[in-house]
């Protein structure tokens, strides 16, 4: 049976663009701009995939130089260690004692391997272990939302759905503490990749090629070919790319198919396929880029700023990431007239129809927004203003705001043959875990008998190999799938 798929979903919608009327960018090929932007663990499982596929060989990473919280309209710094703690002024006696006792409290729950959370205080809500341990807003703030990273609203009337659980809060919280000082003393606990995370799939697209494997890129699958199986349910055997190309089933091949959302069949989607989905299923994200003649804090090019819930009339926590020309990320100044630019990226769980309206006020809190416009129309009725000679705040030359979709597989899968697995868009956590929990998720659902986890030949699988040795293996796979291809001469 032939089934069309149900087109290419948006992922990205209600996009708005506002430049600053004759400012410099450069040249457009020295931008690289990630459209979900996120931080690396120092010690999170996506190091551990790297290092277990062998993947870091074709990597290169900046560590963050600084987190802040903004509070009160100025940046907080978010203490790394005991000793940050101390020397913050911010704090008072009382607080920095409440904070260290909690932080080497959560550090012992580490090292016991989470033993002293078994009960029922492991199900309670995190915000009322915090509360329960005398720790103020501010501090309660500062855990959940720089440290333990957790990207929704966790008290108030904000707060929707279930609270995260204090087993979650204290992995998170653990795996920062983990991550702080691990390549080097006071160094902080994230890193971001060179030329952006578009790099992070390239490298495991790479290590995978080595192996035979073979991938295809802007090729959208056009339907899918589907068949009964001897047990009774459905399985794929083939499909067609956009293209009009046809991959029918073969031994060895096709015996799992790894599908985005687009390669439902028609009138099926991952958060549209059950009407009684939940409403999680159906939310989106609310995210911008803005392009800066200058960076936020001096001489700190890779920055985390994270806005606390209420600090600008936000609903959820709002991350801004900053990075520069240091990560090839942004173009280097080279002339007077061509400054060096940065790239800051918010994001927040949505709650206004727009991501601008969700989001503007955070960025205006941060930078220079005056002068911006989209078309002929400025962003607000100041903008039509000259920036005043006092604000010293990075000037905005470009924003862009988007919505990005949050749908969930788990409803979808229920309703595929087993050899079809979804992947879901970019959630919206600051970091990549939930990234790789999703990835052992589908190859568990396509490899239920797998042992060793996600790369179970470890990483020196492909050490050995020649370039020789991988061209034939490519070759193979070309000739498997169709393609006609030339190999190398065999000796007659």
């Amino acid at each position: 049976m032939q089934v069309p798929v149900g087109g290419v979903g948006r992922i990205y919608t209600h996009a708005e663009v506002h430049r600053w009327n004759g400012a410099e960018l450069g040249p457009s090929r020295e931008y690289n701009i990630d459209l979900a932007p996120r931080v690396v663990h120092c010690a999170g499982s996506l190091i551990n995939a790297l290092l277990d596929a062998g993947a870091q060989n074709y990597l290169e990473f900046k560590l963050l130089q600084q987190s802040y919280v903004w509070r009160e309209g100025r940046y907080v710094r978010v203490p790394a260690s005991r000793a940050d703690i101390f020397k913050d002024r911010s704090l008072s006696p009382l607080d920095k004692r409440a904070l260290m006792r909690f932080l080497q409290n959560a550090q012992q729950s580490f090292l016991a391997q989470g033993s002293s959370l078994d009960g029922p205080d492991a199900e309670r809500p995190f915000v009322e272990t915090l509360r329960a341990e005398g720790l103020g807003q501010s501090l309660r703030d500062v855990i959940m939302y720089a440290l333990a990273c957790i990207p929704s609203s966790q008290e108030g009337p904000e707060l929707t759905g279930c609270p995260v659980s204090t087993a979650d809060g204290m992995a998170a919280l653990a795996r920062y503490m983990e991550s702080v000082g691990r390549y080097g003393a006071d160094t902080a606990a994230f890193l971001v990749p060179l030329y952006g995370g578009g790099e992070l799939p390239q490298a495991f697209c790479r290590v995978a090629a080595v192996a035979g494997a073979l991938y295809v890129l802007r090729q959208p699958v056009a339907d899918v070919t589907i068949t009964s199986s001897p047990g009774g349910g459905r399985v794929c055997t083939g499909v067609t790319t956009g293209s009009g190309q046809a991959l029918a089933a073969a031994p060895g091949l096709l015996e799992e198919l790894l599908s985005a959302d687009s390669a439902l069949p028609a009138g099926e989607s991952a958060a549209g396929i059950d009407d009684s989905a939940d409403e999680s299923a159906q939310q989106c994200h609310s995210q911008a880029v803005a392009i800066l003649d200058q960076p936020l804090q001096e001489e700190e090019s890779q920055v985390l700023v994270v806005i606390p819930p209420g600090a600008v009339c936000n609903t959820h926590p709002v991350y801004a990431l900053q990075v520069g020309s240091a990560t090839a990320c942004a173009p280097p100044g080279r002339q007077v007239i061509l400054l060096t630019k940065f790239l800051l990226y918010l994001s927040t769980p949505s709650k206004a129809p727009t991501a601008a309206e969700d989001l503007r006020p955070s960025l205006e809190a941060l930078v220079n927004m005056r002068g911006l416009s989209c078309g002929s129309a400025s962003t607000s009725a100041s903008s039509k203003e000259e920036p005043s000679a006092a604000d010293f705040r990075p000037k905005a030359l470009l924003a862009a705001y988007y919505n990005s979709a949050a749908s969930s597989s788990a409803s979808a899968l229920q309703h595929l043959p087993a050899n079809i697995a979804l992947c879901d868009p970019p959630d919206a956590t600051i970091g990549y875990e939930a990234v790789i929990q999703g990835a052992q998720a589908l190859l568990q659902r396509l490899f239920p008998d797998l042992q060793g986890g996600l790369f179970p030949g470890g990483g020196d699988a492909g050490d050995d190999e020649s370039d020789e040795e991988a061209i034939q293996a490519l070759s193979e796979a070309l000739g498997d799938l169709g393609v006609p291809t030339d190999g190398p001469d065999k000796a007659g």
